[in-house]
């Protein structure tokens, strides 16, 4: 059996299962092809069965760091 980058996405998402999503914001916008905004991370939230808080965020932007605060 061969692990594809797939199984892997699912995987480092699976503590989103059966869990409650929880509302995020972000005001970091990235400017595509010169014309459109779009969001510059990609980030979901929620809260399992035992309370605690799992985020899953990813840099949408393959050419600058984002520094994140969650306070």
């Amino acid at each position: 059996m061969v692990l594809t980058p797939t199984y892997w996405v699912f995987r480092m998402f699976r503590v989103h299962q059966e869990a409650k999503l929880l509302n995020m914001t972000s005001n970091a916008k990235i400017t595509f092809l010169a014309i459109k905004k779009i969001p510059a991370i990609s980030a979901s939230a929620s809260i399992d069965k035992d309370g605690r808080v799992h985020i899953s965020l990813a840099n949408l932007n393959p050419n600058k760091s984002i520094t994140i605060t969650c306070p």
